[in-house]
C-alpha cells in the first residue's frame, strides 16, 4: 500500500484546531539581498495529500514546497519595498481527493526589501502589472513566459552556462542537477531594452503529476481509457483519481475496474475528471487534474477487461442487484463470472470477440427475459459457460446469437447436473446453439427457435480469433445442438413440435450417449450442399455411437437427410411416426443408418410418414430413399422396419423406398442383417426401387404393400447378391408404366413365397446364379407382358412347384419389350399363352437341359396358406451359406458332405444331414470367440443328427464334422430363439 494512503489509514482526523498549519519562515539572501528563501511548517496534517501555493506580492506565485524568489528591482520605487507573501495549504483525503475540514489553510508575512544595487535585477512592474517573466519549476525542468510582446527579441541565459540567443518568447529548460539558477533575459524593441535576472530553485527529486491520455471503444470492443504519466520513476507511486475517487496506484492502470456507465456519464454532460498524484521518496506532486470528455464513445454500461476473468459482483456500481432491465447496452469484454444469481430483462448484451463471454458458477442462475438479446460484433465470441450445477433460463422471445457455442454445458458431476430452462428462446447465427457434454437437466424446452438468418451474408461472423476447433463454416454454423457423451438420458420434453431448427448444417447431432426426441421439434431448410459434407451436413438429426436414441412425432421438411444413424456400439432404436412427409420439397432420404464393427443396431422404425422428394443437386444418384440401413458388421441386428408409409417422388434416378445394404459383401457372400421389414407402404412414383436388398441374409420382408406408378423400369423387390432371405405375402401394385415386380440377381437359397403381383410388366426377373431358391405360391394377376424373365444362359432358380404359382390374367408375347437376341427366347423367358385364367404353365425346360417347372414335383397342388409354403410362422430361414463342403478320404475316396437342413423353431434344435458312411462321424460347433459350446460322436451309418440349441444364447456359431479323420471347412449358424 503507498505510503501517503497508509498514513491517511492511520490519520483518521484532522484536529482543526491546529493553529497555523501553513505557517513558514522567510529568510533573506547574505549576498543577494533580493533574494529570499521561503520554508513551510506543516503540522497536524500527516499523511493527507498538500497542495502548496504561494504569492510573493509582486504577481508572481509558486507550488513547490519551499521556494525561492528574486524580487525585482525597486529603484525607482523608494529606498524601501514591501510586499505582502501569502502561504494557500490546501490538504485533501487521499482516497477521495477532498478537502479535508477547515482545509484550506491560510499564512501570510510581510517582506521588506531595501534598495541595494546588487538587487537592480529586473525593471520595475507598474502597479497590477506583471513581472517581466515568470517561471515554473517541474522536477528538474523550468518553464519561463515572458510577459513582454512577441515582437520582442529575446536572449536567454539559465544560469548553467547555457544559453539561447534570439530565442522564442516562451521556453522551456532541463537542468542536469539539483541547485540555485540564476535566469537572464535581455528584451530588445528599437531603443528600448530590458534585462532582468531570477532566481530558481531546482530539485530534481520532485514527483511530476502531469499526464497523457487516449480513448478507446468508440465501435466494437471494449472500452479503455488508456493514460500515461509524462514522466515514469522508478519507485514511485501513482495515485489515480475519477471523479474525485481513487481508483488505482499502478502506472498503467485500468481506470475502471467496477465497469463504467457511458450513458449516465454522456447524460450528466460527457465528461469525468481524471486526476494523478505521484509520490516520490516522500515528497508528493502537485495533483494534476484534466477532464477528459467521452461524448463520442459508444454509449453503454461496459464491464470486464480484454484477457481477463472478473466476477459479476464487481460491477455493483453499474449494475447493481439482481437484475437490470435498462435500455442502455451491457458491453461485455473478457470473461464475466456470474457469481451471483442475476437476470437481463429485455436488455442488450453485446460481447466483445473472441474468448469473451460469460461463466455461471455453482448454483447460480443466469436468466434472459423479456426479450433480452445477447449478441457478439464484428467476430464470433465464445458464448455462455456453464459450470457443475449452475442454472440458466431464457424465455420471453430472448436471443443469444453470434456466439461459437451460445450455450455450452461440460458438467460430469454425479449429482445436480446443469439445469436448463429453455422457453421461446432464440439461439441465432451460432456455430452451435447448446453444446451438451456430460450431463444437464431440461426442466423446459418448449417454442425454442435454432437458427441461422439468410442475411446479412454471409450469416456468422468470421472466427477471428481462432476459437473454435473444428473447421469453421461461416454460411450457417454447425449445428443447433451438440450433444456428447451424456450420462443418463436426455429426454427433450413433449412440445408438440413447437422448438424449430431451421437454416443449419445439422438439427441436432448427438454422440457417445442417449437421447430422446419426443414430439420435440420441426426441422425446417436444413438442406444445404456445402454445409459440413464432413460432418454429415444436412441431416435434420444426426447420431453417432449412442447407446440409445428414440425420436417419435418429431417433423422434418426441406431437409437433406431427416434422421442419419451411424454406430459402432450397441445402439438401442425408437424411431416411430416421425412426419417427413410435408412441405415441397420435404426429404431426400428420410432415415439413414449405418452399423459398423463392432457395433449393431436393435429396435423399431415404425409408422414414420416419409416423402422423398428433395431434390437435391449434390446427391449421387442412388443418395435418395425413404428408410436405408447399411450394415458393416456380419452380426445380428434385431432391427424391425415395419409400418412406414413411404412415398417416392424424386428426380434421383436411384430412388429407394427402403434399402438394405452391407458394403463388405461380395457376390454369393453376404452379410448376416438380421432385419424385419414387415408391413410398409411404399408409393413408388418416379423411383428406382421400392425395397432393395443388396448383399445381405437372413432379412424378413413381408406384408408390405407397394405401388408402382409415373415411371418406366421401377422394381418393386429387387434382391441383389443376398440369401436366406425370406420375402412373402408382399402386394405389388403396379398402375401405370412399364413396371417389374421382383428382380432377384446373384442371389440364393431365398424364399420368395404368397406374394402378389397386381399388373407388373414383367412379374418376376432373375439373372444369375440364383440356386437354391424357393419361388413358390406367388399370383401373378391382371395385364401383364411377362411372367418369369431370366437374363441369361446361366441364370438358373432350381427346381420349382407346378402350380404353386398361380397366372391370373392376360399375358402379351411383345416380344418388342424384351431386349435379348432371339435366340434366347424360348429359354429365358417364359410367357403365359393368351387362354384360360389361372393357367398352368406345365413342364418347362430351361436352355440346358434343367427345369425350372417341374411337374413331377409334387402330386397335388401345394397348399400355399400353409407355414410350408408361407411365411414359415415368419421365421427367416436357416443359413445355408456355404452347405456342401467336399473331402476325398486318401485311401477310399468317399465324399463326406454336410448339409445343415434348418433350424427349428418349435423345438429349438437343429437338423444335420450327411451321407451314409461306414464310420464314426463327429460333430463340434464353438462359438465366435473359438470355445467349443458341443461335441458329439454318432456311431457309423448315422445318416442324420438333431442338435439341442436350447441352452445357446442367440448369436452365431461355427458347426465342423469329422469323418474318416477328414474335417469339413466351418459352416457358419445363426441361431435365433423366437
Amino acid at each position: 500500500m503507498p505510503a501517503f494512503i497508509l498514513a491517511a489509514l492511520l490519520s483518521l482526523l484532522v484536529q482543526t484546531g491546529i493553529a497555523q498549519p501553513c505557517a513558514f519562515t522567510v529568510t533573506a539572501g547574505t549576498t543577494t539581498p533580493c533574494v529570499f528563501s521561503f520554508t513551510s511548517h506543516v503540522t497536524g496534517v500527516d499523511g493527507y495529500l498538500l497542495e502548496h501555493l504561494w504569492a510573493f506580492g509582486e504577481g508572481s506565485t509558486s507550488d513547490v514546497a519551499n521556494p525561492v524568489l528574486s524580487y525585482p528591482s525597486f529603484a525607482f520605487s523608494g529606498p524601501v519595498q514591501t510586499y505582502t507573501v501569502t502561504h494557500t495549504l490546501t490538504v485533501r483525503d487521499p482516497f477521495t481527493l477532498l478537502q479535508i475540514p477547515g482545509s484550506p489553510f491560510v499564512c501570510s508575512q510581510t517582506v521588506t526589501v531595501a534598495s541595494s544595487n546588487l538587487c537592480q535585477l529586473c525593471p520595475p512592474s507598474g502597479e497590477g502589472s506583471p513581472p517581466l517573466f515568470t517561471t515554473q519549476v517541474v522536477g528538474c525542468g523550468v518553464k519561463i513566459q515572458a510577459n513582454l510582446p512577441n515582437f520582442y527579441t529575446y536572449n536567454w541565459s539559465y544560469g548553467d552556462g547555457v544559453n539561447l540567443p534570439n530565442g522564442p518568447q516562451n521556453v522551456s529548460h532541463l537542468y542536469t542537477g539539483d541547485g540555485i539558477y540564476s535566469i537572464g533575459l535581455g528584451a530588445t524593441f528599437g531603443s528600448t531594452s530590458y534585462r532582468c535576472t531570477r532566481t530558481v530553485k531546482v530539485d530534481c527529486t520532485r514527483p511530476n503529476s502531469d499526464f497523457k491520455w487516449t480513448t478507446g471503444g468508440s465501435g466494437c470492443g471494449c472500452f479503455n481509457l488508456d493514460v500515461v504519466p509524462i514522466e515514469q520513476s522508478a519507485g514511485a507511486t501513482y495515485g489515480w483519481y475519477v471523479n474525485g475517487q481513487l481508483v488505482t496506484t499502478g502506472l498503467h492502470p485500468n481506470l475502471f475496474p467496477h465497469g463504467i456507465d457511458i450513458c449516465a456519464v454522456q447524460q450528466n454532460g460527457g465528461n469525468i475528471e481524471v486526476s494523478l498524484v505521484v509520490q516520490l521518496d516522500g515528497e508528493s506532486s502537485p495533483i494534476t487534474k484534466k477532464i477528459i470528455s467521452l461524448s463520442g464513445i459508444t454509449p453503454g454500461i461496459y464491464i470486464g477487461f480484454t484477457g481477463g476473468t472478473t466476477n459479476l459482483s464487481e460491477y455493483e456500481s453499474v449494475l447493481p442487484g439482481s437484475s437490470y432491465c435498462g435500455t442502455c447496452k451491457v458491453k461485455v469484454c473478457g470473461i464475466i463470472t456470474v457469481n451471483k444469481s442475476f437476470e437481463f430483462c429485455g436488455s442488450e448484451v453485446e460481447v466483445s470477440p473472441g474468448n469473451c463471454g460469460f461463466d455461471v458458477n455453482q448454483d447460480r442462475t443466469l436468466s434472459l427475459t423479456g426479450g433480452a438479446r445477447m449478441h457478439g460484433c464484428e467476430c464470433i465470441w465464445r458464448g455462455i459457460r456453464m459450470l457443475p450445477q449452475s442454472i440458466i433460463a431464457v424465455s420471453g422471445s430472448s436471443i443469444v446469437e453470434d456466439a461459437a457455442y451460445a450455450i455450452d454445458v461440460q458438467d460430469n458431476t454425479a449429482l445436480n447436473p446443469v439445469q436448463l430452462t429453455l422457453n421461446t428462446g432464440i439461439f441465432r447465427n451460432n456455430y452451435i446453439g447448446v453444446r451438451i457434454t456430460g450431463r444437464a437437466n431440461f426442466a423446459a424446452f418448449t417454442h425454442n427457435l435454432f437458427t441461422t438468418l439468410a442475411t446479412p451474408t454471409p450469416p456468422l461472423w468470421a472466427d477471428c480469433l481462432h476459437i473454435l476447433p473444428q473447421t469453421f463454416t461461416r454460411d450457417i454454423g454447425f449445428a443447433g445442438m451438440f450433444i456428447d457423451h451424456l450420462t443418463t438420458t436426455l429426454n427433450l420434453p413433449n412440445d408438440n413440435n413447437q422448438n424449430i431448427f431451421r437454416n443449419l448444417a445439422i438439427g441436432i447431432h448427438s454422440q457417445n450417449g442417449t437421447l430422446t426426441l419426443d414430439h420435440t421439434a420441426t426441422f425446417n431448410q436444413i438442406n444445404t450442399c456445402t454445409a459440413c459434407q464432413n460432418d454429415h451436413g444436412g441431416a435434420g438429426v444426426f447420431f453417432q455411437n449412442d447407446a440409445s436414441f428414440t425420436a417419435t412425432g418429431n417433423i422434418f421438411t426441406a431437409v437433406k437427410t431427416g434422421i442419419w444413424g451411424e454406430t459402432n456400439v450397441h445402439t438401442d432404436l425408437s424411431i416411430t411416426a416421425n412426419i417427413m412427409n410435408t412441405g415441397t420439397p420435404s426429404v431426400a432420404r428420410g432415415i439413414q443408418l449405418v452399423a459398423n464393427q463392432p457395433g449393431d443396431m436393435d429396435g423399431l422404425i415404425s409408422n414414420n410418414a416419409i416423402l422423398v422428394n428433395n431434390p437435391i443437386a449434390c446427391l449421387n444418384n442412388s443418395d435418395a430413399f425413404g428408410i436405408s440401413f447399411t450394415d458393416n458388421t456380419n452380426l445380428a441386428n434385431a432391427l424391425t422396419i415395419t409400418q412406414n408409409p413411404i412415398t417416392l417422388n424424386s428426380t434421383i434416378p436411384e430412388t429407394h423406398g427402403i434399402l438394405l445394404i452391407a458394403n463388405t459383401a461380395t457376390a454369393n457372400t453376404p452379410v448376416n442383417i438380421e432385419v424385419n421389414v414387415d408391413d410398409n407402404t411404399i408409393t413408388g412414383q418416379n423411383s428406382s426401387t421400392a425395397i432393395q436388398l443388396r448383399g445381405i441374409r437372413r432379412a424378413a420382408v413381408h406384408g408390405n404393400t407397394i405401388n408402382l406408378s409415373g415411371n418406366n423400369g421401377i422394381i418393386g423387390i429387387q434382391v441383389g447378391f443376398a440369401e436366406n432371405n425370406l420375402i412373402c405375402f408382399n402386394t405389388i401394385n403396379n398402375t401405370n408404366g412399364n413396371n417389374r415386380g421382383f428382380w432377384v440377381n446373384d442371389s440364393r437359397f431365398n424364399d420368395i413365397v404368397n406374394n402378389i403381383m397386381n399388373s407388373t410388366t414383367i412379374g418376376a426377373l432373375f439373372s444369375g446364379d440364383c440356386g437354391d431358391s424357393f419361388i413358390g405360391c406367388n399370383q401373378f394377376n391382371g395385364t401383364q407382358q411377362v411372367g418369369l424373365f431370366y437374363t441369361g444362359t446361366n441364370t438358373r432358380t432350381g427346381v420349382q412347384d407346378n402350380t404353386g404359382n398361380t397366372w391370373n390374367g392376360t399375358f402379351s408375347a411383345a416380344r418388342a419389350f424384351i431386349s435379348l437376341p432371339n435366340s434366347f427366347f424360348s429359354d429365358n423367358i417364359y410367357i403365359v399363352p393368351v387362354g384360360p385364367s389361372p393357367f398352368n404353365p406345365g413342364n418347362v425346360q430351361q436352355q440346358g437341359g434343367a427345369f425350372w417347372f417341374d411337374d413331377t414335383q409334387f402330386s397335388s397342388d401345394p397348399d400355399c396358406s400353409s407355414p410350408t409354403y408361407g411365411c414359415g410362422g415368419f421365421n427367416r430361414p436357416a443359413i445355408r451359406n456355404g452347405n456342401s463342403v467336399d473331402r476325398t478320404n486318401s485311401s477310399a475316396a468317399v465324399a463326406a458332405n454336410q448339409r445343415i437342413v434348418f433350424p427349428n423353431p418349435a423345438d429349438q434344435s437343429l437338423t444335420v444331414s450327411f451321407p451314409v458312411i461306414k464310420s464314426e462321424t463327429g460333430i463340434s460347433m464353438r462359438d465366435i470367440t473359438g470355445r467349443t459350446v458341443l461335441q458329439q460322436q454318432f456311431a457309423a451309418g448315422t445318416e442324420t443328427a438333431l442338435l439341442s440349441t436350447a441352452s445357446f444364447i442367440p448369436g452365431i456359431y461355427f458347426l465342423e464334422v469329422t469323418q474318416m479323420d477328414q474335417v469339413t471347412t466351418r459352416s457358419k449358424i445363426m441361431i435365433i430363439h423366437k
